[in-house]
């Protein structure tokens, strides 16, 4: 009974982390990502 109970907990946990993965290796949202990190440091001119 315990043994099935840890099995969903655990599927249950791996489905949740595929999606999160999904979501954080979309293309769109890594693009998304990288110019909101680097935009403030590429609008500065170079020194």
């Amino acid at each position: 009974m315990r043994c099935s109970a840890c099995a969903k907990l655990v599927t249950r946990t791996l489905a949740q982390l595929r999606v999160l993965y999904a979501q954080t290796l979309a293309p769109s949202t890594m693009e998304d990502a990288i110019q909101t990190l680097f935009a403030p440091m590429t609008s500065q001119p170079m020194r």
